[in-house]
């Protein structure tokens, strides 16, 4: 069995990590910074892998406590816009598909993930970044930032022609994620153990 920690205090991102380092790993015991109550942060820079990474060296500076953790994953989320480079401002780009005009109906919406992964035992490292298509369905209701955990969900649909992402139940939103994810986390994390 391994035993992984995830470089995030995100129940939500923790849950759905979880899930797909399951299907990759199978015998896998995971928990967040949230379930060991390791509570510094700083701020990162830089592009989304940078920041992944970044989150996994805080914690190796840190504590030289690793409670038989093998590998430590951390994670950051971003949005692009059709094919522009992701970007670390979620809440920024949120706001701006949103409320611009400068997306249409039908554009694609990538969220990315960055995922940097340590060996504990080995020091051995690996990158990889997921980026997820979703169409963009207009935001004729006028869905603002605050409406709800994430507004996103009401204005993106995984494909045309389908209901968007809050009407999704878990296993739809799972197989989505899964689709665009499993190859590249698998092949990041077959280069550490």
């Amino acid at each position: 069995m391994y035993k992984v920690l995830l470089a995030t205090k995100n129940r939500d991102k923790a849950r759905i990590v979880e899930r797909l380092l399951k299907e990759v790993l199978h015998d896998v015991e995971v928990a967040s910074f949230l379930d060991i109550g390791f509570e510094l942060e700083e701020e990162e820079k830089g592009t989304l892998l940078e920041r992944a990474r970044q989150k996994t060296q805080l914690f190796l500076r840190n504590t030289t406590e690793y409670n038989d953790f093998q590998i430590l994953i951390g994670i950051d989320d971003g949005i692009g816009i059709a094919y522009e480079e992701p970007s670390v401002d979620s809440r920024g780009m949120t706001e701006r598909i949103l409320l611009e005009d400068s997306v249409r109906r039908g554009d694609v919406i990538v969220i990315a993930r960055a995922f940097h992964m340590v060996n504990l035992e080995t020091g051995d490292s690996a990158s990889c970044l997921t980026q997820i298509p979703f169409i963009f369905l207009g935001n004729e209701a006028g869905v603002r930032w605050g409406d709800m955990p994430y507004p996103l969900g009401l204005v993106l649909a995984p494909e045309e022609g389908k209901p968007p992402v809050a009407q999704m139940d878990q296993e739809q939103a799972h197989a989505h994620t899964s689709k665009y994810s499993l190859l590249f986390i698998e092949e990041a994390l077959h280069t550490v153990i």
